[in-house]
């Protein structure tokens, strides 16, 4: 016989199935890039006050590193998704059932970059904020006007975590999909209709990591914010399907 622990585990585990039966059909859109950019402490807090929201790279790396701290943000237009949703479900008739972000990796091209890249755990933050501005500095010609290492404190206050993801493969050209959590913050930015920004911070003080950005001449290689939605099932039919998982746990219960 199951004990109650078991039976919550045995639960547990069927809730991939239970969703993958709730929601049978979905649509998949991809997001618009708005904005991104990178900011630097540079090696001797020297680069605080410099903005690079033009450069073809977004770099992220640890307090340990001999180049300094970088964190990048990033920032997605979703309206066209919501109002795409909107007219296949109807407005308020979906869920959002999936939130992926592609990012591949750029070898390090500038003596400002720490390199080589560094393979790590890299943290991706949802950011209550999207009023940041990308600016038009890169990294040969920096410019004062725009996001940059001093205001990364204040955007980051009331982050929600997305997730953290080891990087292995620090190549140039690694295309990384990461699944991210489904947050409060990014749902409703999601269900409303209007930005999401992110910021990509360093999960070790080690690590340094490049990755393209929506800059980077080749289309195929800048980041993507993909979001998979799915009809809000009727509550007789989430029910059935309870009582069914229910039944299910119960008898193997009593074997």
């Amino acid at each position: 016989m199951l004990s109650n622990n078991d039976i919550i585990l045995s639960m547990s585990n069927l809730r991939p199935l239970l969703l993958s039966i709730l929601f049978t059909a979905s649509s998949l859109r991809a997001a618009t890039t708005l904005a991104d950019a990178f900011v630097t402490t540079g090696p001797t807090n020297n680069l605080t006050a410099n903005n690079y929201g033009a450069g073809g790279a977004l770099a992220v790396a640890g307090s340990g590193t001999a180049n300094g701290a970088f964190a990048s943000l990033l920032r997605f237009d979703v309206s066209t998704d919501k109002a795409g949703f909107d007219t296949t479900y109807g407005a308020g008739q979906w869920v959002v059932t999936g939130v992926n972000l592609k990012l591949t990796t750029s070898a390090p091209n500038n003596v400002l970059f720490n390199s080589p890249s560094v393979a790590g755990s890299l943290g991706i933050n949802w950011i209550s904020s999207d009023s940041w501005i990308e600016g038009t500095g890169n990294p040969n010609t920096p410019s004062l006007t725009g996001v940059n290492w001093n205001a990364l404190a204040g955007l980051m206050t009331g982050t929600q975590s997305q997730g953290t993801f080891m990087i292995a493969d620090v190549s140039d050209g690694a295309l990384g999909t990461y699944n991210l959590a489904f947050t409060s913050g990014l749902t409703s930015d999601i269900a409303n209709g209007g930005s999401v920004s992110f910021a990509l911070t360093a999960g070790d003080p080690n690590m340094a990591i490049l990755f393209n950005s929506r800059s980077f001449g080749t289309a195929s290689r800048r980041p993507e914010l993909t979001i998979t939605a799915a009809a809000i099932p009727e509550p007789s039919r989430v029910l059935f399907l309870l009582l069914g998982a229910v039944s299910l746990v119960l008898r193997r219960s009593r074997r």
